[in-house]
Protein backbone atom coordinates (compact mmCIF):
# COMPACT_ATOMS: atom_id res chain seq x y z
CA UNK A 1 0.00 0.00 0.00
CA UNK A 2 1.38 3.38 -0.84
CA UNK A 3 2.34 5.65 2.01
CA UNK A 4 0.00 8.80 2.69
CA UNK A 5 1.58 12.02 3.81
CA UNK A 6 -0.40 14.55 6.28
CA UNK A 7 0.07 18.03 7.66
CA UNK A 8 -1.79 18.24 10.80
CA UNK A 9 -3.42 22.05 10.99
CA UNK A 10 -5.25 22.27 14.12
CA UNK A 11 -8.09 19.48 14.25
CA UNK A 12 -7.41 18.80 10.42
CA UNK A 13 -5.48 16.61 8.12
CA UNK A 14 -3.96 18.32 4.79
CA UNK A 15 -2.66 15.60 2.58
CA UNK A 16 0.13 16.11 1.12
CA UNK A 17 1.50 14.41 -2.12
CA UNK A 18 5.39 13.54 -3.20
CA UNK A 19 6.34 16.25 -6.07
CA UNK A 20 9.90 14.83 -7.67
CA UNK A 21 12.44 18.43 -8.73
CA UNK A 22 11.77 19.34 -11.69
CA UNK A 23 15.43 19.95 -12.28
CA UNK A 24 18.55 18.67 -10.41
CA UNK A 25 19.84 21.98 -9.71
CA UNK A 26 16.60 22.64 -7.48
CA UNK A 27 17.94 19.61 -5.29
CA UNK A 28 21.28 21.27 -5.65
CA UNK A 29 20.88 24.69 -4.77
CA UNK A 30 18.63 23.03 -1.68
CA UNK A 31 21.10 20.75 -0.25
CA UNK A 32 23.71 23.90 -0.42
CA UNK A 33 21.29 26.07 1.64
CA UNK A 34 20.31 23.30 3.66
CA UNK A 35 23.20 20.70 4.37
CA UNK A 36 21.13 19.40 7.45
CA UNK A 37 19.66 17.89 4.73
CA UNK A 38 22.96 14.98 4.82
CA UNK A 39 21.82 14.09 7.74
CA UNK A 40 22.07 15.70 12.01
CA UNK A 41 24.79 12.55 12.96
CA UNK A 42 27.44 15.24 11.81
CA UNK A 43 27.81 19.55 11.12
CA UNK A 44 28.59 20.57 7.54
CA UNK A 45 30.13 23.52 5.82
CA UNK A 46 30.13 23.77 2.56
CA UNK A 47 33.50 24.84 0.82
CA UNK A 48 31.65 24.93 -2.91
CA UNK A 49 29.39 24.00 -5.92
CA UNK A 50 30.59 22.95 -8.87
CA UNK A 51 34.16 21.62 -7.41
CA UNK A 52 36.73 20.87 -10.34
CA UNK A 53 38.58 17.94 -10.55
CA UNK A 54 41.83 17.65 -12.83
CA UNK A 55 42.95 14.51 -13.70
CA UNK A 56 46.66 15.71 -13.65
CA UNK A 57 49.22 17.88 -11.64
CA UNK A 58 48.56 21.31 -12.51
CA UNK A 59 46.17 20.38 -15.29
CA UNK A 60 42.61 21.91 -16.58
CA UNK A 61 39.86 20.72 -14.94
CA UNK A 62 38.21 17.53 -16.60
CA UNK A 63 35.18 17.04 -14.49
CA UNK A 64 32.88 18.88 -11.90
CA UNK A 65 31.48 17.87 -8.41
CA UNK A 66 28.26 19.02 -7.47
CA UNK A 67 29.06 19.64 -3.98
CA UNK A 68 32.39 19.57 -1.65
CA UNK A 69 31.38 19.74 1.68
CA UNK A 70 33.77 19.14 4.90
CA UNK A 71 32.88 18.36 8.12
CA UNK A 72 33.52 19.23 12.04
CA UNK A 73 36.24 16.42 11.62
CA UNK A 74 37.48 18.30 8.62
CA UNK A 75 37.08 15.28 6.79
CA UNK A 76 36.04 16.34 3.04
CA UNK A 77 32.80 14.97 1.58
CA UNK A 78 32.18 14.66 -2.18
CA UNK A 79 28.22 15.13 -2.71
CA UNK A 80 27.12 14.19 -6.15
CA UNK A 81 23.22 14.87 -6.90
CA UNK A 82 20.99 13.00 -9.09
CA UNK A 83 17.21 12.96 -9.76
CA UNK A 84 15.81 9.19 -9.46
CA UNK A 85 14.37 9.21 -12.77
CA UNK A 86 17.94 10.11 -14.02
CA UNK A 87 19.42 6.40 -15.20
CA UNK A 88 22.93 7.87 -14.00
CA UNK A 89 21.68 7.38 -10.49
CA UNK A 90 21.99 3.28 -10.82
CA UNK A 91 25.37 3.27 -11.69
CA UNK A 92 26.61 5.64 -13.77
CA UNK A 93 26.97 8.13 -10.87
CA UNK A 94 29.20 5.44 -8.86
CA UNK A 95 32.48 5.67 -11.58
CA UNK A 96 31.39 9.65 -11.30
CA UNK A 97 32.18 9.49 -7.51
CA UNK A 98 35.30 7.60 -7.93
CA UNK A 99 37.07 9.62 -10.61
CA UNK A 100 36.43 12.68 -8.05
CA UNK A 101 37.81 10.63 -5.23
CA UNK A 102 40.48 9.12 -6.97
CA UNK A 103 41.26 12.08 -8.67
CA UNK A 104 40.90 14.89 -5.81
CA UNK A 105 42.05 13.14 -3.02
CA UNK A 106 45.53 13.26 -5.19
CA UNK A 107 45.44 16.71 -7.04
CA UNK A 108 43.41 18.83 -4.88
CA UNK A 109 45.72 21.13 -2.30
CA UNK A 110 44.97 22.57 0.90
CA UNK A 111 45.40 26.72 -0.91
CA UNK A 112 43.26 25.45 -3.84
CA UNK A 113 40.64 24.26 -1.04
CA UNK A 114 40.57 27.30 0.79
CA UNK A 115 40.72 29.73 -2.37
CA UNK A 116 37.15 27.46 -3.67
CA UNK A 117 36.00 28.18 -0.16
CA UNK A 118 36.42 31.73 0.09
CA UNK A 119 35.36 32.48 -3.48
CA UNK A 120 31.89 30.72 -2.73
CA UNK A 121 31.31 32.53 0.65
CA UNK A 122 32.53 36.07 -0.49
CA UNK A 123 29.48 36.49 -2.75
CA UNK A 124 27.11 35.59 -0.14
CA UNK A 125 25.73 37.93 3.06
CA UNK A 126 28.49 36.48 5.05
CA UNK A 127 31.84 36.89 4.41
CA UNK A 128 33.69 33.78 4.39
CA UNK A 129 36.04 33.86 7.79
CA UNK A 130 32.68 34.87 9.24
CA UNK A 131 30.97 31.60 8.17
CA UNK A 132 34.04 29.66 9.00
CA UNK A 133 34.30 31.02 12.59
CA UNK A 134 30.75 30.08 13.44
CA UNK A 135 31.49 26.79 11.83
CA UNK A 136 34.48 26.15 13.96
CA UNK A 137 33.61 27.36 17.62
CA UNK A 138 36.38 26.65 19.63
CA UNK A 139 37.11 23.48 18.25
CA UNK A 140 40.16 24.70 16.47
CA UNK A 141 42.62 27.22 17.93
CA UNK A 142 43.09 29.03 14.03
CA UNK A 143 41.66 28.27 10.94
CA UNK A 144 45.05 27.25 9.75
CA UNK A 145 44.59 24.56 12.21
CA UNK A 146 41.29 23.10 10.25
CA UNK A 147 42.28 23.28 6.61
CA UNK A 148 45.75 21.88 7.22
CA UNK A 149 43.71 18.99 9.04
CA UNK A 150 41.42 19.10 5.97
CA UNK A 151 44.58 18.64 3.27
CA UNK A 152 45.46 15.77 5.65
CA UNK A 153 42.38 13.46 5.74
CA UNK A 154 42.33 13.88 2.00
CA UNK A 155 45.97 13.22 1.25
CA UNK A 156 45.72 10.35 3.66
CA UNK A 157 42.04 9.59 1.51
CA UNK A 158 40.05 9.69 4.35
CA UNK A 159 36.84 11.12 3.12
CA UNK A 160 33.43 10.90 2.46
CA UNK A 161 31.28 9.92 -0.54
CA UNK A 162 27.85 11.18 -0.77
CA UNK A 163 24.87 10.01 -3.30
CA UNK A 164 21.83 12.40 -2.95
CA UNK A 165 19.10 11.85 -5.32
CA UNK A 166 14.86 12.05 -4.72
CA UNK A 167 14.95 8.40 -5.10
CA UNK A 168 17.14 6.08 -4.17
CA UNK A 169 16.94 2.70 -6.56
CA UNK A 170 17.51 -0.66 -4.82
CA UNK A 171 20.45 -1.15 -7.51
CA UNK A 172 22.85 1.92 -5.47
CA UNK A 173 21.47 0.62 -2.30
CA UNK A 174 23.23 -3.06 -2.66
CA UNK A 175 26.43 -0.59 -4.05
CA UNK A 176 26.31 1.60 -1.23
CA UNK A 177 26.45 -1.28 1.29
CA UNK A 178 29.48 -2.97 -0.43
CA UNK A 179 31.50 -0.14 -1.10
CA UNK A 180 31.32 0.54 2.58
CA UNK A 181 31.79 -3.13 3.86
CA UNK A 182 34.93 -3.03 1.48
CA UNK A 183 36.53 0.60 2.29
CA UNK A 184 38.60 1.02 5.22
CA UNK A 185 38.75 5.29 5.48
CA UNK A 186 35.93 5.91 3.02
CA UNK A 187 32.58 6.24 3.89
CA UNK A 188 30.01 6.10 1.72
CA UNK A 189 26.30 7.30 2.08
CA UNK A 190 23.08 7.60 0.00
CA UNK A 191 20.75 10.35 1.50
CA UNK A 192 17.47 10.02 -0.41
CA UNK A 193 15.65 13.92 -0.24
CA UNK A 194 11.74 13.54 -1.17
CA UNK A 195 9.25 16.73 -1.86
CA UNK A 196 5.69 16.33 -1.03
CA UNK A 197 3.55 19.60 -1.50
CA UNK A 198 -0.03 20.29 -0.28
CA UNK A 199 -2.70 22.08 -2.04
CA UNK A 200 -1.54 25.63 -0.19
CA UNK A 201 1.91 24.82 -1.95
CA UNK A 202 2.91 24.20 2.01
CA UNK A 203 6.34 22.27 0.99
CA UNK A 204 7.28 19.16 2.93
CA UNK A 205 10.87 17.72 2.93
CA UNK A 206 11.77 14.03 3.89
CA UNK A 207 15.35 13.42 3.88
CA UNK A 208 16.65 9.05 4.78
CA UNK A 209 20.22 8.64 5.17
CA UNK A 210 21.45 4.85 3.80
CA UNK A 211 24.76 3.40 4.66
CA UNK A 212 25.46 4.11 8.00
CA UNK A 213 24.49 0.21 9.51
CA UNK A 214 26.06 -1.05 6.64
CA UNK A 215 29.54 -0.38 8.07
CA UNK A 216 31.16 -3.35 10.19
CA UNK A 217 31.44 -2.53 13.59
CA UNK A 218 35.61 -2.02 13.04
CA UNK A 219 35.17 0.33 10.19
CA UNK A 220 37.55 3.22 10.49
CA UNK A 221 34.94 6.25 10.34
CA UNK A 222 35.61 9.37 12.31
CA UNK A 223 35.39 8.83 16.01
CA UNK A 224 33.95 12.09 17.64
CA UNK A 225 30.70 13.73 16.83
CA UNK A 226 31.04 17.57 18.05
CA UNK A 227 27.90 19.08 18.46
CA UNK A 228 27.51 23.02 19.09
CA UNK A 229 26.03 23.79 22.24
CA UNK A 230 22.57 25.66 21.53
CA UNK A 231 21.95 28.88 23.77
CA UNK A 232 18.86 27.34 25.34
CA UNK A 233 21.02 24.17 26.10
CA UNK A 234 23.80 26.32 27.89
CA UNK A 235 21.27 28.63 29.83
CA UNK A 236 19.74 25.63 30.97
CA UNK A 237 23.02 24.02 32.38
CA UNK A 238 23.81 27.08 34.39
CA UNK A 239 23.11 26.52 38.45
CA UNK A 240 20.74 28.97 38.70
CA UNK A 241 18.41 31.69 37.24
CA UNK A 242 21.29 34.64 38.66
CA UNK A 243 23.90 33.11 36.50
CA UNK A 244 21.25 32.86 33.40
CA UNK A 245 20.34 36.25 33.92
CA UNK A 246 24.07 38.00 33.85
CA UNK A 247 24.78 35.44 31.30
CA UNK A 248 22.06 36.96 28.80
CA UNK A 249 23.57 40.53 30.07
CA UNK A 250 26.83 39.86 28.86
CA UNK A 251 26.12 37.99 25.74
CA UNK A 252 23.80 40.98 25.19
CA UNK A 253 26.53 43.48 26.00
CA UNK A 254 29.21 41.94 23.89
CA UNK A 255 27.21 41.65 20.60
CA UNK A 256 25.95 45.55 21.26
CA UNK A 257 29.54 46.46 21.35
CA UNK A 258 30.19 44.80 18.07
CA UNK A 259 31.71 41.19 19.10
CA UNK A 260 30.52 38.04 18.17
CA UNK A 261 29.02 35.49 20.18
CA UNK A 262 30.12 32.41 19.08
CA UNK A 263 28.58 28.60 20.68
CA UNK A 264 31.39 26.18 21.18
CA UNK A 265 30.82 22.07 22.10
CA UNK A 266 31.17 22.86 25.95
CA UNK A 267 30.55 26.76 26.44
CA UNK A 268 30.31 30.11 24.50
CA UNK A 269 32.95 32.43 23.68
CA UNK A 270 33.10 36.35 23.14
CA UNK A 271 35.19 37.42 19.99
CA UNK A 272 36.42 40.57 18.36
CA UNK A 273 37.48 40.93 14.77
CA UNK A 274 40.78 42.40 14.24
CA UNK A 275 42.77 43.35 10.91
CA UNK A 276 44.22 39.46 9.56
CA UNK A 277 47.50 40.92 9.54
CA UNK A 278 47.28 41.19 13.07
CA UNK A 279 45.46 38.16 14.80
CA UNK A 280 43.54 35.34 11.97
CA UNK A 281 41.29 34.39 13.60
CA UNK A 282 39.44 36.63 15.65
CA UNK A 283 40.61 37.22 19.34
CA UNK A 284 38.94 35.68 22.11
CA UNK A 285 38.03 37.91 25.03
CA UNK A 286 36.20 35.09 26.94
CA UNK A 287 34.55 32.59 27.61
CA UNK A 288 31.78 30.93 29.39
CA UNK A 289 31.64 27.52 31.14
CA UNK A 290 28.39 26.13 32.12
CA UNK A 291 29.61 23.57 34.56
CA UNK A 292 30.72 25.31 38.20
CA UNK A 293 34.04 24.26 38.72
CA UNK A 294 34.97 22.05 35.70
CA UNK A 295 38.19 23.74 34.49
CA UNK A 296 38.72 23.14 30.63
CA UNK A 297 42.23 23.70 28.56
CA UNK A 298 44.96 25.94 29.98
CA UNK A 299 42.85 26.05 33.05
CA UNK A 300 39.74 27.92 31.68
CA UNK A 301 36.95 27.74 33.79
CA UNK A 302 33.20 29.64 35.12
CA UNK A 303 34.34 33.02 33.36
CA UNK A 304 37.22 33.26 31.95
CA UNK A 305 38.75 36.20 30.06
CA UNK A 306 42.34 37.45 28.82
CA UNK A 307 45.03 36.18 26.33
CA UNK A 308 43.31 32.61 24.64
CA UNK A 309 47.54 32.83 22.68
CA UNK A 310 49.76 34.50 24.62
CA UNK A 311 51.87 36.27 22.08
CA UNK A 312 50.19 37.10 18.61
CA UNK A 313 53.06 38.42 17.50
CA UNK A 314 51.65 41.98 17.89
CA UNK A 315 53.18 44.70 20.36
CA UNK A 316 49.66 46.59 20.30
CA UNK A 317 47.26 43.87 20.82
CA UNK A 318 49.84 42.23 23.14
CA UNK A 319 49.50 45.63 25.09
CA UNK A 320 45.72 45.37 25.14
CA UNK A 321 45.51 42.02 26.40
CA UNK A 322 47.36 42.17 28.85
CA UNK A 323 46.10 44.79 30.62
CA UNK A 324 42.45 43.53 29.58
CA UNK A 325 43.47 40.54 31.97
CA UNK A 326 44.95 42.82 34.73
CA UNK A 327 41.74 45.10 34.61
CA UNK A 328 40.06 43.48 37.54
CA UNK A 329 41.22 43.61 41.15
CA UNK A 330 39.41 40.14 41.64
CA UNK A 331 39.01 36.39 40.26
CA UNK A 332 42.23 34.20 39.87
CA UNK A 333 44.93 34.55 37.60
CA UNK A 334 45.75 31.89 34.67
CA UNK A 335 48.77 31.21 32.87
CA UNK A 336 48.71 30.30 29.57
CA UNK A 337 52.44 29.74 29.45
CA UNK A 338 55.29 30.71 31.90
CA UNK A 339 55.96 33.46 30.51
CA UNK A 340 53.68 35.37 27.97
CA UNK A 341 50.32 36.68 28.78
CA UNK A 342 47.97 35.40 30.89
CA UNK A 343 44.18 35.55 31.92
CA UNK A 344 41.76 35.80 35.03
CA UNK A 345 38.68 33.10 35.80
CA UNK A 346 35.39 34.08 38.17
CA UNK A 347 33.53 31.66 39.32
CA UNK A 348 29.98 31.99 38.59
CA UNK A 349 29.16 33.38 42.08
CA UNK A 350 31.72 35.60 41.23
CA UNK A 351 30.41 37.38 38.21
CA UNK A 352 27.05 37.84 39.55
CA UNK A 353 28.82 39.50 42.69
CA UNK A 354 30.78 42.19 39.73
CA UNK A 355 28.59 41.90 36.61
CA UNK A 356 28.16 45.76 36.36
CA UNK A 357 32.14 45.76 36.30
CA UNK A 358 32.45 42.93 34.27
CA UNK A 359 29.90 44.18 31.95
CA UNK A 360 32.42 47.75 31.75
CA UNK A 361 35.13 45.88 30.75
CA UNK A 362 33.76 44.30 27.98
CA UNK A 363 32.65 47.14 26.58
CA UNK A 364 36.41 48.70 27.02
CA UNK A 365 38.12 46.07 25.65
CA UNK A 366 36.27 45.21 22.45
CA UNK A 367 36.36 48.62 21.65
CA UNK A 368 40.23 49.03 21.88
CA UNK A 369 40.52 45.84 19.60
CA UNK A 370 38.24 47.32 17.22
CA UNK A 371 40.35 50.48 16.96
CA UNK A 372 43.14 48.22 15.73
CA UNK A 373 40.78 48.35 12.30
CA UNK A 374 41.24 51.89 12.17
Amino acid sequence: MAEQVFVKRGDTLEPVGEQPFELEDDLQELLAKHPRLLGNARSWLLVTREKGVADAPDGADRWSLDHLFVDQDAVPTLVEVKRGRNSQIRREVVGQMLDYAANGSQFWTQDEIREAFEREHESSSELADAVLQDFLGEEYSTDDEFWTRVATNLAARRMRLVFVADAIPPELIRIVEFLNAQLRDIEVLAVEIKQFKGNNQTETLVSRVIGHTAAPPDKNTPARTRTRVTMEEFLARLPDDRIREVAQRLMTVARESGAKVVRGSQGLSIRADVPKEISNPPVTVAWFFPEPGRVYWAGLRDFSFGAAYPDYHNERLNAIMRRWADYFPFGEGIAFDGENGGGRTLTHNEIVEHQDALASGLVGVIAELRRLRE
